[in-house]
């Protein structure tokens, strides 16, 4: 499954591990919905797609805690607004690692 709407660091840099355990701790042995927008798999054959447990949007969750950045990519832009305003208030209260230079 890729996420739609966001873009983490690789798994083998600093910031990408801490995405990843981020990731990890959200949706590890929960139940997830996985919901669609226009493009149902990537050129890799993954499912594209935003991930929920319960209640929580974990697109947004990540992106929220400075974990991933927002990506619009048409036509699949659903929550682009909604992802772009997390990011611009992780960005502006330094959260997480992927605002770090």
């Amino acid at each position: 499954v890729r996420y739609l709407g966001i873009n983490a660091p690789p798994v083998e840099t600093e910031c990408g591990e801490q995405a990843a355990a981020a990731n990890t701790e959200l949706v590890e042995s929960q139940t997830v919905t996985l919901l669609s927008d226009v493009t149902d798999q990537d050129s890799d054959e993954r499912l594209l797609r935003y991930v929920y447990v319960g209640d929580t949007f974990v697109n947004g969750e990540l992106v929220r805690l400075g974990m991933a950045n927002a990506v619009n990519v048409p036509p699949d832009d659903l929550h682009a607004d909604e992802l772009t305003a997390l990011a611009q208030d992780a960005q502006r209260e330094e959260r997480g690692c992927v605002h770090e230079s």
